[in-house]
């Protein structure tokens, strides 16, 4: 069986949009300065880990878009760009995510809630497989795409699917993105669910970016 191999990296992250500066700073132990998101009335402020911006990837279909699909398309691009063009027909995109587009989601339902209807113009990008059809859209991929909704690993199994697409032969090159953006909502509801921080150092800070390889 043929070894398969990784041909390019692309990342955003808070720490930069360089995956080798990025790789430096977490060998070196640095962090990201903490950004504190305003919660609901009455609660304490909540900590995050956000890509320095606004960021924005210029291409006309992202003119509307989520943060999140903003990531996915610069890694995805930057790893394309450093492994090469894409086999036509013979690539396959598998997409990771946790929670989607968080911010649009959130702008969606307080427009339901307030008004009785939500914007047409914000609820495409709720959807979670919006960020794999733009990163598909704008690389040309007219292969297999597919999105891997989970927890912490998605990541995980977007790889093994990919393998698993190249060993089936249903695909010659498979790139894989996970992105995750950070919203305050997001933040305060693995708050509660105790899978994050609250301020003191009792949990994981939340992080948003993208890496593509």
């Amino acid at each position: 069986m043929s070894a398969i191999g990784i041909l390019g990296i692309g990342c955003v992250s808070p720490l930069g949009a360089d995956w080798p500066v990025v790789w430096a700073g977490l060998s070196a132990g640095r962090r990201p300065e903490v950004v504190m998101l305003p919660g609901l009335a009455g609660n304490p402020p909540l900590p995050a880990y956000r890509v320095p911006g606004p960021f924005e990837f210029c291409h006309p279909r992202l003119r509307r878009s989520s943060a999140i699909s903003h990531f996915a398309c610069a890694a995805a691009s930057a790893a394309v760009a450093e492994a090469g063009p894409l086999p036509a027909g013979r690539s396959a995109l598998v997409f990771a995510s946790s929670d989607g587009a968080v911010i649009y989601t959130r702008k969606f339902y307080e427009e339901v809630v307030k008004s009785g209807s939500g914007s047409p113009l914000l609820f495409p990008e709720t959807v979670y497989n919006a960020p794999a059809s733009h990163v598909a859209a704008v690389l040309g991929i007219d292969g297999s795409v597919l999105t891997m909704v989970g927890d912490e690993t998605a990541g995980l199994d977007a790889l093994n699917t990919a393998i698993d697409l190249i060993r089936s032969g249903d695909a010659d090159q498979c790139l894989v993105v996970a992105s995750q953006e950070v919203d305050w909502i997001a933040c305060d509801g693995y708050r509660r669910w105790g899978l994050a921080s609250s301020g003191g150092r009792d949990a994981p800070i939340l992080s948003e970016g993208a890496v593509a390889m």
